[in-house]
This record gives structure tokens, C-alpha cells and sequence, in this order.
């Protein structure tokens, strides 16, 4: 299935242009690799609309990669002949949403006030100790893990 009968398939709101048009323009102005994962984003989000491929597109190029919340086997579901593309996408753009999503966050008054007032999540310092004990980095963030150049690592402080 090609990416205009994708979202022929999922009924996606066009706005009264053609899918090969949103397509072709989409391909000129960003990466290539990112429109097939970024439809699927938007299906995955409930979103079928054309212009939500589109804000997905252009928030993914404002952070310089993109940002997947689905995993492989939603992709292998509804569009099984782009799951090598999309696991392109994994690959080269390092961490996504969905690598990082065991990382739990713990609930407190802190990051309460911070979802309420701010909209997004927080981590607490212990917590993130306590979690980087327990389970290694993400291989693609193994680098970030040691910042003393010399090799050492700063010993935590134990609780």
C-alpha cells in the first residue's frame, strides 16, 4: 500500500487537496524517512487528518528528530510494509518515546504542581538514582551516562 492509499484506507481529512500532493510536499520540505512514521504517528494518535501529519512533521524538525510513541508491532498491524522504514527511523534517531517509556516516573507534590502548571512530566532526582541502579541506559544513551572525561565515574551517594 502506498502512502496515498494509507490514508484513503484510515479516512484521513485531506482539506480539500490531493493525498499526492500533501505527500510531495511533505517530502520537499522534510525528510523523507520521517513522512511514513509521521502518518503513522498521526494514526496511532487518533489524529487523520493531513495537517496533523503535518504539525507532526514540523514539531519533529523544530527537535531536529522524530519522536514515536507507537511501537513496531502497531506498525506491523496497520501498515506492515513500511515496518523496516519505521525501524530505520528508531534506529537513527536514538532514544524515542517509546524506547523510554519503561523509565517510570514517580508521583509527588513536586511533580504534581508541575503537570498541573507546566503540562508535562517530572522526574525526581532519588527516583532517577534509584531507577539508574537498578537498569542500565538505553544503549543510545550509554554515552551521556559517564561526563567525567577522565573515565571515573562520581560515586553516588547511597540511600
Amino acid at each position: 500500500m502506498d502512502t496515498v492509499a494509507f490514508m484513503e484506507r484510515y479516512g484521513f481529512d485531506l482539506d480539500r487537496l490531493r493525498g499526492d500532493a500533501w505527500v510531495r510536499s511533505w517530502e520537499e520540505r522534510f525528510p523523507a524517512l520521517w513522512v511514513i512514521p509521521a502518518m503513522v504517528e498521526a494514526l496511532y494518535q487518533g489524529r487523520y487528518k493531513a495537517v496533523s501529519v503535518e504539525q507532526l512533521l514540523r514539531m519533529w524538525r523544530d527537535r531536529n528528530y522524530p519522536r514515536l510513541s507507537f511501537g513496531l508491532d502497531f506498525t506491523r498491524k496497520v501498515w506492515p510494509e513500511v515496518t523496516e522504514e519505521v525501524q530505520k527511523v528508531l534506529v537513527q534517531t536514538g532514544p524515542s518515546s517509546f524506547q523510554l517509556r519503561k523509565w517510570q516516573y514517580q508521583a509527588f507534590d513536586t511533580q504534581q504542581w508541575y503537570r498541573e502548571h507546566r503540562g508535562g512530566k517530572a522526574i525526581t532526582i532519588y527516583r532517577l538514582r534509584q531507577q539508574l541502579r537498578e537498569q542500565p541506559l538505553p544503549h543510545n544513551l550509554g554515552s551521556f551516562s559517564n561526563p567525567d572525561p577522565s573515565g571515573s565515574s562520581s560515586d553516588l551517594p547511597e540511600d
